[in-house]
């Protein structure tokens, strides 16, 4: 049964494994690092928009906290409800603030 995960051998990737990758050193050195250490450590300057301070740049690439993602961490799927006391004769108000898309799901 397929399952439409491909584990490729060293070296390669792609759908099919068909693109050469290299090592990690050739790969490194292309992007202008002199030792792979450096090619891994965090620098939030290296970045697109440092992260926004969601998450941690290693080698250039945003790694993102949970519940972030995209090129510099922007897109959550987060709610932020909050409660305080507003015009209504209850006493209280909520407003919610959506960021992010978000995906709706239709059932039969």
């Amino acid at each position: 049964e397929e399952i439409g995960v491909c584990f490729c051998p060293r070296h390669r990737s792609g759908d099919d494994c068909s693109v050469e990758t290299g090592n990690v050193q050739d790969a490194c050195s292309k992007w202008g690092f002199a030792k792979v250490d450096e090619c891994f450590r965090e620098d939030r300057a290296m970045c697109l928009n440092e992260c926004n301070g969601k998450g941690k740049c290693i080698g250039g690439f945003c790694h993102c906290d949970p519940g972030y993602w995209g090129t510099d961490c922007s897109l959550s799927h987060a709610m932020d409800v909050t409660r305080g006391s507003g015009g209504s004769t209850s006493g209280s108000s909520t407003t919610t603030k959506l960021e992010g898309p978000f995906i709706r799901l239709l059932a039969d």
